[in-house]
């Protein structure tokens, strides 16, 4: 009776109720009614993640899968969850159940400073990402490499490590546990390995960066090698005459060990001798000069050389000057009086005095 008395109020209210549930079945499928905010995981395949499944965030379902799709090689998963998690988060597919469904997990990274739901594109990116293992791919990747193997050789080798760790256990079990703290030691001192490795970097770039020197040292250092090869004879000469010279030397050193000792023993004397003197030698030394002056301006007597300069030294003898011996009358002059005959002395000089005869 409705329909025939209100047939455009009931179409109305009919149409407005279709639009409102297709409107509410198309916001529940693109994620309008799912709460938190979105957020777009870089994976390098799909692993088997649709629209629809579940996100974890520590085991717990805290969103869900909004879109995947394929973008510049790698595969994109939007997923919406109202979880707080720092933008250094870290995702990875997962198998959530038995029955090998799939869900995308989210790990909570350290800088809770800045968080995804605050970032203008919450992303987190490929190299944050891990896919899971595929059980069947692996199988067949198994197969094929077990296919492709030496079985003889794979069984030689089995049976060489049985024969070897033959009553080995306990040192077999040493070695894997020296294996074990060796591959401890290096987890920690990671960062020490990973700057010895940039030192390194560092090295090999600087060495490389000077390769036009290196070539042209080591071009000097093969002409050196060379020309000592091609004068070995005469450095092995050299070597040998050096050799037998220190021999001679030594033994020499060693006969004249006391003549050696008493020559040391007399210099060190003089040298003492000589350093409690140094201001009488500084002294003779200075008063050396002045007396070589003097005697040099002997041979002169005013601008005028003088022939009797050697006078000087022999008149202030006085009566055993150079007459006495030289002279008339003198030793040679009466030595020569007695073997040739007396000689008359001549007299001396008188002066001529003007008028006399």
């Amino acid at each position: 009776m409705l329909l025939e008395r209100n047939q455009v109020t009931v179409g109305l209210v009919a149409a407005v109720v279709i639009a409102a549930a297709t409107a509410f079945a198309v916001g529940l499928s693109g994620g309008a009614f799912v709460p938190g905010y979105a957020v777009a995981v870089e994976f390098a395949n799909a692993a088997g993640i649709t629209e629809g499944d579940d996100v974890l965030v520590a085991g717990v379902r805290a969103g869900r899968v909004m879109d995947v799709r394929l973008e510049d090689g790698h595969i994109v998963i939007e997923v919406r969850t109202s979880a707080e998690l720092p933008v250094d988060s870290h995702a990875a597919i997962v198998t959530e159940n038995l029955l090998g469904a799939r869900a995308v997990e989210l790990v909570a990274g350290d800088d809770w400073d800045d968080l995804l739901e605050d970032s203008p594109a919450a992303v987190i990116p490929i190299d944050r990402t891990r896919v899971p293992v595929d059980v069947p791919e692996l199988g067949d990747a198994t197969v094929e490499l077990l296919q492709d193997a030496d079985a003889a050789a794979l069984t030689r080798l089995v049976t060489s490590l049985a024969d070897v760790t033959e009553g080995q256990r306990d040192e077999v079990g040493r070695l894997l546990d020296g294996l074990t703290d060796v591959g401890r030691t290096v987890a920690d001192d990671r960062d020490a390995l990973v700057s010895l490795v940039g030192r390194a970097r560092t090295v090999v770039d600087a060495v490389e960066d000077r390769d036009d020197d290196l070539v042209r040292t080591i071009d000097a250092l093969g002409s050196t090698v060379d020309e000592l090869a091609a004068r070995r004879d005469a450095v092995r000469s050299l070597l040998h005459a050096t050799r037998d010279a220190s021999q001679l030397t030594g033994g020499l050193l060693r006969d004249h060990r006391a003549e050696l000792d008493r020559v040391l023993l007399e210099a060190d004397e003089l040298v003492a001798i000589v350093d409690r003197h140094q201001v009488d030698l500084a002294h003779a030394v200075a008063y050396g000069g002045v007396a070589f002056s003097g005697f040099a301006s002997v041979g002169r007597s005013g601008p005028a050389d003088n022939p009797s300069w050697g006078n000087i030294f022999t008149t202030g003898i006085g009566m055993a000057g150079i007459d006495a011996f030289a002279g008339c009358g003198g030793v040679i002059d009466q030595i020569l009086d007695q073997v040739l005959g007396p000689a008359p002395c001549p007299e001396p000089d008188r002066p001529t005095v003007a008028g006399a005869r």
